[in-house]
């Protein structure tokens, strides 16, 4: 279900899964999610409909998608199976890109590493694997846990693999280039829970049922610290964002603890809560701690003295989890009673309580923006809440810039001068300075406004470029068009605050046109013969090249593409095009090729097929 956070009405119900939803996962960019079943399907949805885009059907005797998680760079989704197998799905054509096979029990976890082109998975058949994303072979096998492999994640640079072993009650830290062990950290008398890098990935902080968090130095694996004091099992630990504390919390002693890194002293025993605590989260800029209990309450604490802040209360079961939305204003906790619930941080207020579930709530997760919330259930449905930000006021100046007379300076008085951009004579609405042409002073003065409206009582609404341009605008608004605006607003640029002002608001303009990430996308057609466009998005401008390979790494061509500004590459006439040639002009024979994009210091490689 989605639901609209500041009315709670219902706006959409995912239904197709037909048994528990196991997993779920946002994409990079919040616009599509993944959610893995016990029906033995991966679905994916869009998050601003709530249709599906696309189910993968594993056979019924594959099991479960046990863990789903998707690249980097959103293109690409990974599933983990009771096949022993892990699958490899292309988001934008739903179609299977490798079946990675070489686990012998089932696969518990999967992560990407930072830059996309690792996968690992960890398995009941005690090892951990690495994968080559791009290709789908195994690089390395690792094996060494005597027990089941329950939890594989990346250090924040890649270059290292942490995998926790519940029942041999270890941790090891993998080379990930060679495969080889770096270290075994043994000293936990019991199973290792919880597992977490610092920021700047030279500690690791495992918390244990032995009622201690231990922290390790990862270039060395020496222990750093053991962190004594709880009395109960450690179920959560997790460190701060500037990586100076750990905070972690006690199942059994009814408390969270704050913990120095550098010397592992404790700073503060947060007490309070009257039953377990079962989760603790820092907000984004690290000042505030929450904490959710058994004793049905979250709790807010002041980081820096220990204080307590708020006891927020309302649930009727255990709170199993808490979570800050990323802009800290917000957190979401959710319970046994099967409700979420929303709290406003500064006050400690309730601000709306989800209900929709009807079994325990499992799982919470605010998408990367903060503009979704996502409810996970044992009654096997996913639930999406649409968070709607707070509008914002301006009061209203006498606005000759409100070219179409709709009460407000907005994108489409920005269309209409361009449409009329370079026109002479008398009565032209896009000439706002009334100079008798319509040029970069009518775009700049048009800028320099925008957001304004003319009517008190109305909100401005920060209107999506993209989603009210009209279609039949004879200019384009393009990141090209725009830039070039800018070169010539800092021509004619006087040094008076309403240039700075409109080119202010164009940069932003720019930027919001443009890719919030650079990505390579599918070819298509593929399989092809003879021809195929390749689509692309830059982020920011630059040299573009595009090269071709074969299955052995020769280069088959190299296709120099010049220096290109920010936009999507994707149509026909934007995307790379190839002739299915080599570099002499000779056609290539069918097979597999890769294409590697190369953008600045971007770069990325994708597989094509070439089918006579």
């Amino acid at each position: 279900r989605l639901w609209d956070v500041a009315s709670g009405n219902t706006i959409h119900t995912l239904t197709g899964h037909t048994n528990t939803v196991y997993h779920v996962s946002f994409s990079p960019d919040g616009n599509t999610l993944a959610s893995g079943s016990w029906d033995y399907t991966v679905r994916l949805w869009d998050v601003a409909s709530g249709n599906t885009i696309h189910t993968h059907t594993l056979a019924e005797q594959t099991g479960s998608a046990n863990s789903v998680v998707f690249s980097p760079d959103g293109n690409t989704i990974a599933t983990g199976g009771n096949d022993n197998t892990v699958r490899l799905w292309d988001v934008a054509s739903g179609a299977p890109i490798h079946t990675l096979t070489g686990h012998t029990h089932l696969v518990l976890s999967v992560a990407f590493s930072p830059d996309g082109n690792t996968i690992a998975s960890g398995s009941w058949d005690r090892t951990a694997l690495l994968w080559d994303a791009g290709t789908g072979t195994l690089i390395h096998t690792l094996t060494g846990h005597t027990g089941d492999v329950g939890s594989v994640v990346f250090s924040p640079d890649g270059n290292t693999l942490a995998s926790s072993g519940t029942f041999d009650r270890t941790v090891r830290l993998w080379d990930v280039v060679s495969g080889n062990t770096m270290h075994t950290l043994t000293g936990h008398t019991d199973s290792v829970r919880s597992v977490s890098f610092s920021p700047d990935g030279n500690t690791l902080a495992s918390g244990s049922d032995d009622n201690t968090v231990r922290l390790w130095d990862v270039a060395s694996g020496n222990p750093v610290h053991t962190l004594t004091g709880h009395t109960g099992w450690v179920r959560s630990v997790s460190f701060s964002p500037d990586g100076n504390k750990i905070a972690s919390s006690g199942s059994r002693d009814n408390t969270a603890r704050l913990w120095d890194v550098a010397s592992g002293s404790p700073i503060h025993t947060l007490t309070g809560h009257t039953d377990s605590v079962n989760s603790v989260s820092f907000s984004p800029d690290g000042n505030t701690l929450a904490s959710g209990s058994n004793d049905n309450t979250v709790r807010l604490w002041e980081v820096a003295s220990g204080s307590p802040i708020h006891t927020l209360t309302g649930h009727a079961g255990s709170v199993r989890s808490v979570s800050f939305s990323p802009d800290g204003n917000t957190i979401a906790s959710r319970s046994e009673d099967r409700t979420v619930r929303l709290w406003d941080v500064a006050s400690g207020t309730p601000v709306h309580t989800l209900t929709g579930h009807t079994r325990r709530v499992n799982s919470v997760s605010f998408s990367p923006d903060g503009g979704t919330l996502a409810s996970g259930s044992l009654d096997g449905t996913v639930l999406l809440w649409a968070l709607t930000p707070e509008p914002e006021t301006v009061e209203p100046p006498q606005l000759t810039e409100d070219v179409n007379n709709d009460g407000e300076v907005s994108i489409l008085d920005l269309v209409t001068v361009s449409g009329q951009f370079g026109q002479t004579g008398d009565g032209l609405s896009g000439d706002v300075n009334g100079d008798g042409t319509v040029n970069i002073l009518d775009l700049v003065a048009v800028s320099a406004r925008f957001g304004e409206t003319t009517t008190p009582q109305a909100p401005v609404v920060r209107k999506d470029p993209q989603s009210v341009f009209p279609t039949s605008t004879v200019v384009p608004l393009t990141p090209e068009t725009i830039q070039n605006w800018i070169d010539m607003a800092h021509t004619a640029d006087d040094g008076s605050l309403t240039f700075r002002r409109g080119i202010a608001v164009l940069e932003q303009l720019r930027a919001a046109l443009a890719p919030k990430a650079t990505v390579l996308l599918p070819n298509y057609p593929n399989p092809f013969n003879p021809e195929t466009w390749i689509p692309y998005h830059l982020a920011h401008a630059a040299d573009v090249t595009l090269t071709i390979y074969d299955t052995k790494g020769v280069l088959v061509r190299t296709l120099e593409l010049g220096y290109q500004m920010a936009g999507f590459y994707q149509s026909r006439n934007r995307a790379v095009y190839w002739d299915g040639r080599n570099a002499v002009g000779e056609p290539v024979a069918s097979g597999v090729f890769f294409y590697k994009l190369t953008a600045g210091d971007f770069s990325a490689t994708r597989r094509m097929v070439i089918l006579k």
